[in-house]
């Protein structure tokens, strides 16, 4: 094998678009970019930009060494 077709990409670029207040012209191709940038406990996704991504939605953790989550 001498070329695996991977792309590489900058992984910011991509959820700076879910953001609702991030800055336009906020430099994200920085290394830190939100900590140099932005302050993260203020960021927010808009209501309509939000999805289902919870692996368990609803429920809780069970106790350590049992069957995962529980309702």
């Amino acid at each position: 094998v001498y070329n695996v077709g991977l792309t590489e990409y900058p992984g910011a670029l991509i959820v700076n678009k879910r953001f609702s207040n991030i800055p336009q012209g906020t430099p994200i191709f920085m290394f830190n970019w939100a900590e140099d940038s932005i302050i993260r406990e203020r960021v927010f996704v808009a209501a309509d930009k939000q999805a289902k991504y919870e692996l368990f939605p609803e429920e809780l953790p069970g106790k350590p060494g049992e069957k995962g989550p529980m309702n």
